[in-house]
């Protein structure tokens, strides 16, 4: 037994005869009712009476503490168990079904009324109901007694939830399900239509920075992290709307897009910096890093998520179809419509070889020039790779620092778009390769690089920006189906044959870290296995590809 649950379990009225459960249970109450309490703390002892009392209060408050202008209440250890048995028979006896004939419950005709339509009750309901969620938020019966007082508008859930904020600075209540489900509900109480509305955005944001400071109190509070997740997942609806490709039709002024923009995205933006300088102080964290995780899903928009949407947009399936069977499908796709481009751009070229014998020689020069310009500006080159189709220059890829949050924050311009989604792909793969070498031998950091290599993949093998052929696509096409196209799809000197990471670039990256860690044996090991799983996940692509290359034939 802790030292802490030794401490709860002595009696009080050995160190002090006079606090019966019922006393303190009174003054907890008064204290509750009279202040404004939004900080509680435990006392490892039993203050003396004279260091209690506060100036010109009129009641009594030994044992507990009241400080700063009654804002800050501290419980004695001592107190826990007999306040909670006082608050369990109080609550019992309150929310009894039947009551006595005297009782002011009753009335004409001799029928009780339920315990929320009487005064005396009710308010018995809400003390008692109050002091067991301050010791055990577990409590269901006394979870269920709030959400009835909000149901019937006998309690404001706004006040309700700075209540259970107020809980939640007891540090063991933070790994508390009953608060948190709790907490939850409110929140869909307030905002009903939140199926078809996603949350407003400044709400979500005040609740994350709840969530957060729980987390610093307990790291491992995972229902708080699923809470998290949900919240993020609300500001992920603006996210997806603004991926798509009628987005900014939609808002035609500019102003009403930079409102929109700082009000709608920011907060998620805020997040995700958030959650990267908690996870530079507990690089250990998989619940944080798996909510860092969920943020980098959510900023992506339609590029990662795949929404089932039925009645409205928050009310869809959010599915992230990873599977590796997809994404060697995605490839393969990839490869087909590079290589039908490459085709198209030969058979442009030909197209101009075959006026220039036609034309005169000054004709020549002028059809020439128009064409090559037309090509220029019609055809994309030729890669392999999607993330090199759009942007031609890697090297302009901006790698935000993970300290530096002014840039992280500048790369809001062109939110939601491809290229903004490919940037932030690749800053955080670079980020995460700087923590495996700064903090060896953590293994949260080795399976998080393993999500962001796994999706730059998935975003590597986007086809849908390329797939878009024009008005004389369907006859080029069958051109190529009839086999036109199968010299270029010999050719092995395409430009940007290569994926933009690969098996091969990460060989590199595990080479040269094993090479400067000397004898690191957890790092060692570590970085084997993720290069295996690279090995394994390319192995696959090349095993699904052969597969559909034998039934296609």
């Amino acid at each position: 037994m802790s030292a802490e649950a030794r401490l709860a379990n002595t009696s009080i009225t050995q160190l002090d005869p006079s606090l019966t459960k019922d006393v303190l249970y009174n003054r907890l109450v008064e204290i509750l009712n009279k202040s404004q309490i939004d900080e509680i703390g435990v006392l490892p002892f039993l203050p003396e009476p004279e260091h209690c009392q506060g100036k010109g209060e009129d009641y009594v408050q030994y044992p507990f503490v009241v400080q700063e202008q009654r804002t800050k209440l501290g419980i004695p250890i001592f107190c826990w168990v007999p306040i909670l048995d006082a608050a369990y028979g109080v609550f019992k006896d309150a929310v009894k079904s039947s009551c006595s004939s005297s009782s002011s419950s009753q009335v004409a005709g001799g029928e009780s009324v339920e315990w929320w339509q009487d005064p005396v009750r009710c308010k018995s309901v809400v003390e008692s109901s109050a002091c067991l969620m301050i010791f055990c938020p577990d409590s269901f019966m006394a979870a269920n007694a709030r959400k009835r007082l909000v149901q019937e508008g006998y309690q404001s859930a706004a006040e309700e939830i700075r209540f259970l904020d107020t809980i939640l600075t007891f540090p063991r209540n933070c790994k508390s399900s009953g608060a948190w489900y709790h907490r939850k509900w409110l929140i869909c109480f307030m905002h009903k239509d939140h199926r078809k509305v996603p949350l407003d955005p400044l709400t979500v944001e005040g609740q994350l920075k709840i969530c957060q400071a729980a987390a610093d109190r307990y790291p491992k509070c995972y229902y708080a992290w699923t809470l998290r997740h949900w919240l993020v997942e609300q500001l992920g609806v603006y996210w997806w709307k603004a991926s798509l490709a009628d987005y900014e039709a939609s808002n035609s002024s500019q102003d009403q897009q930079e409102r929109n923009g700082d009000y709608y995205f920011m907060p998620l933006e805020r997040e995700f910096e958030r959650m990267k300088s908690h996870m530079q102080r507990n690089v250990s964290d998989h619940s944080g890093q798996q909510h860092l995780q969920q943020c980098m899903v959510q900023l992506s928009g339609q590029w990662i998520v795949q929404r089932k949407i039925q009645d409205s947009i928050t009310d869809s399936e959010v599915v992230l179809q990873w599977t590796r069977e997809e994404l060697s499908s995605r490839r393969q796709r990839r490869m087909t419509t590079d290589t039908r481009l490459r085709w198209r751009k030969r058979r442009m070229q030909r197209e101009v070889s075959q006026e220039e014998k036609k034309d005169t020689e000054k004709d020549m020069v002028q059809n020439k020039k128009a064409q090559q310009k037309e090509m220029r500006e019609d055809q994309p080159r030729s890669y392999r790779s999607a993330i090199r189709s759009q942007v031609q220059d890697p090297s302009t890829l901006m790698v935000v620092p993970f300290f530096d949050q002014e840039r992280a924050l500048s790369l809001a311009l062109a939110r939601a778009s491809f290229p903004w989604v490919v940037q932030l792909w690749f800053s955080e793969l670079e980020r995460t390769r700087y923590m495996v070498r700064a903090y060896p031998g953590h293994e949260s950091l080795w399976y998080h690089l393993r999500f962001v290599y796994y999706g730059v993949c998935w975003l590597d093998s986007e086809s849908e920006l390329l797939f878009g052929l024009d008005g004389d696509s369907k006859e080029q096409a069958k051109e190529w189906e009839q086999g036109d196209g199968a010299d270029d799809e010999e050719d092995g000197g395409a430009e940007g044959d290569e994926w933009f990471v690969s098996l091969a670039s990460e060989k590199a990256f595990v080479k040269d870290l094993l090479a400067g860690i000397g004898l690191e044996v957890v790092q060692r090991s570590l970085a084997e296995k993720y290069l295996a799983w690279v090995e394994r996940l390319d192995i696959g692509h090349q095993e699904e590809m052969e597969k559909e290359d034998d039934e296609n034939q």
